[in-house]
Parts: structure tokens; sequence; C-alpha cells
């Protein structure tokens, strides 16, 4: 069906091609509200546990999330023609110490995905670059990178707290 309702956002296509990019950023923001409900759900006696890796504690991986969704959006924005000057209200979430605050600062994530990338159609999506770490991606393959990586630090954690991590 022309200019259908997509997933659960209620946005409608327009004809510049972005049905992509749309449902690319609708899983995103799937995976950082199910990081929010995770983080609702942890203690908050246990962000100063030191998690085994290079990772160091569950506060640190709370916020490396919120710092790479902001900077995986930020790769796709720079390279696909999105708004690159965006407002990170959370840039720097070392200091947060409590799970609202974690919550508002992926919510933000999302609205900083919604704002940094509207208007870049699907074509766009395919410039490829070179992230900091040196992979090559292209602006679609990057949103799946950074859809999956909420869950992955989830899985981390829960592993380490049941004490199966690394086994």
């Amino acid at each position: 069906m022309s200019g259908a309702v997509t997933g659960g956002v209620g946005r409608e296509e327009d004809a510049m091609g972005d049905r992509g990019r749309i449902a690319l950023v609708d899983e995103f923001e799937r995976s950082f509200l199910e990081f929010g409900d995770f983080v609702r759900a942890l203690p908050r006696d246990l962000y100063g546990e030191v998690v085994p890796g290079d990772d160091g504690t569950v506060r640190d991986i709370l916020g490396h999330v919120v710092v790479c969704g902001y900077g995986h959006v930020k790769y796709v924005a720079e390279h696909a023609g999105g708004k690159t000057d965006v407002e990170q209200r959370f840039a720097d979430p070392k200091s947060i110490d409590d799970p609202e605050t974690f919550v508002a600062a992926m919510l933000d994530v999302i609205r900083h995905a919604r704002e940094s990338l509207e208007g870049v159609t699907d074509e766009a999506l395919g410039s490829r670059f070179v992230t900091g770490w040196g992979q090559d991606y292209d602006g679609e393959q990057m949103m799946e990178h950074a859809a999956c990586h909420p869950p992955r630090h989830i899985r981390q954690i829960e592993k380490f707290l049941d004490g199966t991590l690394g086994l």
C-alpha cells in the first residue's frame, strides 16, 4: 500500500525511498528500549562491579552503550548526508548513577538517531566508510551493527551476573 504507515511509530513514508532507513531506525529504537528495560531491572548496587575483560564496571558498560549509540549514528549521518549537529544530551555518561538517568540517556540516543537520520535516503545509506576501529561499513551495515550492540552487552552483563561469562 503506497504511503502506508510503517512500524510501531506511525510515520508515513515519502517517495524518496526511505523504507530501509525507517526500518533500521525502528530496530535501533527497539534495541535501545529493550536495553532501557534491562537497566530498569538491574540493581543499582551492581553498577560498581568489575566485569572480567576490558570493559570495566557494569556502569562503564552502560555508559559505553550510550556513547556508542551516539557514535554509530554519527558515522551514518556523516557519510549518508544526515544531520551531524544534533545535540547529544548525555554525551558523557560517566557520572550517571541511577537507572532513571540511564533510561533517559537511552531515550535521548533514540531521539538523536531519529533527528540525525531524518531525510536520509536508502540510496545514501549505501555510502561506504571505514570506522575508527578499522572496519569497513556502509550506513545500513552500521545501523544493523548499532542495533545489535545493546543486546550484546545485555548478554555480557547477564552472563557476568549468573557466573557464565567466559565459559
